[in-house]
């Protein structure tokens, strides 16, 4: 007979009872408790070290046992037998082994598994779908890190005209351009799901110049650079693809009930920290390639803009710079500008 803490499930109050463990059954008695179970009808939770031993009783009430004693002669009485999972624990090796197969699991699941399962969903989410879930996220980047432009009306429509140019005429969907201000991202440029490219006014400062030059001749041809690459990555989805990758159950759900506010909430946080793979990288380049060629806009131009932003980048390491050239970095880090790039481009204007 031991002592044990007893709780009916119903309520939350707790009853000091005793616990005899007979041939076939067990019986607690307490303070308006008298209960007879079959031995066979009960359950033991998994002990865990010095925590209390928990009987479930097929009632739906439960009882503690806390003694430690107590335990070990309840658990030798009710014959209870180590899971296979307790044998492990028991041994060091054993469980370091488990420990280093299931970081294995994880690390192959996130650096194979998860991109082909995004790759393979991303194929079949309807274009409608996803220029929905494009539509919700402009709209939380709005509310969130991005704000109207403050370039004039001029530049605006000379980079909406020159991105238009470029969109294919059997571009998968209405593909557009929307221009805004970030004091957060700085010089940068992504494609959403769904159509929409983002270019900020930083970016279009640093091509253009803060005068407000024409859109014409190599800055054109730079900015064009930019606008191509942004369409590869539409094109190629793989916006979507990294969104599913770094939200899978949000997305597929979204995607079956056409219900996206749960990625929109958060799209801010996962597309600034979506980094694209060099494989996406490389298709996103040399789609733009053959883009700018299929225009007569010589790729060259793209590999001048990438060699000023990493001088400007180069220079910011080493000196004090202006709030708005410490932002350079921003659209240099997710598109890394490196001499690999830069030959395929000088290549490709041969």
């Amino acid at each position: 007979m031991m002592n044990v803490n007893y709780f009916d499930g119903i309520h939350a109050k707790l009853q000091q009872a005793t616990l005899a463990i007979r041939a076939t059954d067990v019986v607690l008695t307490g303070e308006g408790v008298n209960k007879t179970f079959l031995s066979k009808n009960i359950s033991i939770e998994e002990p865990f070290f010095n925590a209390a031993c928990v009987i479930a009783f097929p009632d739906g009430s439960h009882c503690e046992v806390n003694d430690p004693e107590s335990r070990r002669n309840l658990l030798t009485q009710l014959g209870y037998k180590k899971s296979l999972v307790e044998r492990w624990q028991d041994q060091w090796l054993a469980s370091l082994i488990a420990i280093l197969a299931m970081a294995g699991i994880l690390f192959a699941a996130h650096h194979w598994a998860m991109p082909w399962i995004s790759d393979k969903v991303a194929v079949v989410v309807p274009d409608e779908l996803e220029k929905k879930l494009g539509a919700q996220i402009m709209v939380a980047l709005d509310d969130s890190i991005l704000q109207p432009s403050k370039l004039s009306d001029k530049t605006i429509s000379q980079a909406d005209q020159l991105f238009r140019r470029l969109v294919p005429k059997d571009s998968r969907l209405p593909v557009h351009l929307e221009v805004r201000f970030s004091r957060q991202i700085g010089a940068n440029a992504f494609a959403l799901p769904g159509g929409t490219v983002v270019v900020t006014d930083q970016m279009m400062d640093l091509i253009v110049g803060v005068s407000g030059n024409d859109i014409s001749g190599a800055l054109a041809g730079e900015l064009s650079g930019v606008f191509a690459h942004e369409i590869g990555h539409i094109e190629k989805r793989h916006a979507m693809r990294g969104l599913i990758n770094d939200s899978f159950i949000t997305v597929v759900m979204g995607t079956l009930f056409g219900d996206f506010s749960g990625v929109a909430a958060f799209a801010p946080t996962i597309l600034m920290k979506t980094e694209y793979s060099r494989a996406m990288e490389s298709e996103a380049d040399e789609y733009a390639i053959q883009l700018l060629k299929a225009n007569a806009i010589s790729p060259n131009h793209v590999a001048n803009l990438f060699e000023f932003l990493s001088e400007q980048n180069e220079r910011k390491r080493t000196v004090n710079l202006p709030t708005w050239l410490e932002k350079v970095s921003s659209y240099t880090s997710t598109h890394p500008p490196t001499r690999e790039r830069m030959a395929r481009f000088r290549q490709a204007a041969e």
